[in-house]
């Protein structure tokens, strides 16, 4: 089993300005491409 995921919104709760969901989706875009590239490397050693 294996386990993937990414952190959106870790500030969430540590500011007195609230995270808005565009923000939450602005994060997971940045690790889109990371996350790709890492899944394709991980297919190709099984």
């Amino acid at each position: 089993v294996l386990v993937v995921s990414a952190m959106t919104n870790y500030a969430e709760g540590l500011s007195d300005t609230p995270l808005s969901h565009e923000q939450t989706l602005s994060c997971a875009a940045l690790a889109a491409d990371d996350f790709m590239r890492l899944i394709r490397e991980l297919f190709k050693t099984l």
